[in-house]
């Protein structure tokens, strides 16, 4: 089969230490301190065989997410990977997708072939003690689907997951009246769910409906945590982007009002907006805390909630005293598995609740995976590949 691969040269820094489980599996908990030299292209790859409690799918629709384009960046000042998360080379990417199971394994017993599905990136154990707990996307053995040798994505003409992580498109059919329109909005379920993940499973949503919510940023995670927040009782919602196109599209999804951060005072325009009570929830979904976080911290409203969701390597000062003055939580969220998110992602966009699919905004052929990342990069909302 046809797939697009990232390659990269395992050269630790110095100042990072690595640990044995990362030396062992040639993964990084810090891509950005071990791997340089990122190569890429579509390449010739064996088809997946799938065990007994797999399934293979035929890849229709296949996302482009801020950490694919962020592994094919270097640093400034280097040839290191600019990515700073989990990663191991060589690596299919790719874990935004949809598409159409073309064989099951002889165990798979929910799962059909010829049904319309996506599959989870976090793939969690089951056994660990923190999976055991519920908190699947901490496994202790979790392998993430497009981001390592051992998992390949989605970027691809095919892809095999086991049945576990594999979740059915039915309810989209409610809402979509074309195959194509399904699959699309199915390729976006996993960062709707990251979304979801950090408003609700993980800071439990508005303390009331009522409050008002500002979100920080409107990639896709952004538009996604736009629409999540009003259909979650949100009052005003404020968003802030530099780029203008993103900027015009998070208004179109549901936005009342949107600022250029570099333009305006955010903690003075959130003040002014909500009539001097902060906001009730804040989402950080441009991966830039080291700038966010000290805004949010100033503008949330007595015991409101922020929420780190963007995935950003620098690390932010943080005012503890106004925290503790406002009695404000800071809330971490890590992926999108466990506690229903997809399925409950998937109910929400069958029943029209929310719409994302606005925010696909070009599409690219498998063979162009390259220019659509540098597409993505260029401030996009939303870039697919269409296989």
């Amino acid at each position: 089969m046809k797939a697009f691969v990232i390659r990269a040269d395992w050269t630790p820094k110095p100042e990072y230490k690595v640990s044995d489980w990362e030396k062992k599996e040639r993964i990084a908990y810090r891509a950005n301190m071990v791997f340089k030299n990122p190569t890429w292209g579509v390449e010739d790859f064996p088809d997946p065989k799938i065990g007994p409690d797999e399934v293979l799918v035929k890849v229709k629709a296949c996302g482009v997410c801020g950490s694919d384009v962020h592994m094919l960046r270097k640093e400034k000042d280097s040839d290191y990977i600019y990515f700073g998360g989990w990663a191991g080379f060589p690596a299919i990417i790719g874990h935004e997708w949809a598409g159409v199971v073309a064989e099951v394994g002889k165990d798979v017993n929910s799962i059909s072939v010829g049904n319309l599905v996506t599959a989870e990136e976090v793939q969690w154990c089951g056994g660990c003690d923190v999976c055991r707990a519920g908190w699947l996307n901490l496994c202790k053995n979790v392998t993430q689907l497009g981001f390592e040798t051992r998992n390949p994505g989605a970027m691809a003409e095919y892809i095999k997951v086991k049945e576990k992580y594999a979740w059915k498109l039915d309810a989209l059919k409610d809402a979509y009246s074309n195959e194509n329109d399904i699959l699309e909005a199915g390729s976006l379920v996993e960062p709707t769910s990251v979304a979801y993940e950090g408003i609700f499973t993980v800071a439990g949503g508005l303390r009331m409906p009522g409050g008002h919510a500002a979100v920080f940023g409107t990639g896709p995670i952004g538009l996604a945590s736009i629409q999540l927040l009003k259909t979650g009782g949100a009052a005003k919602i404020i968003a802030f982007e530099p780029m203008k196109f993103r900027a015009e599209l998070a208004k179109k999804m549901g936005a009342d009002y949107v600022f250029d951060p570099t333009q305006v005072d955010p903690v003075k325009t959130m003040k002014e907006l909500t009539r001097g009570q902060g906001c009730a929830m804040l989402v950080e979904a441009a991966g830039l805390p080291s700038v966010t976080i000290p805004i949010m911290v100033q503008s949330v409203a007595p015991a409101g909630k922020i929420v780190q969701i963007g995935m950003g390597a620098d690390r932010p000062a943080l005012d503890a005293l106004a925290v503790q003055y406002a009695e404000s939580s800071i809330y971490g969220s890590m992926g999108h598995s466990g506690h229903g998110d997809f399925g409950n992602v998937i109910s929400l966009m069958g029943a029209r609740r929310i719409n994302v699919l606005p925010a696909i905004t070009a599409r690219y052929s498998l063979k162009e995976t390259a220019t659509a990342i540098e597409n993505a990069d260029k401030g996009n909302a939303k870039v697919t590949v269409k296989l």
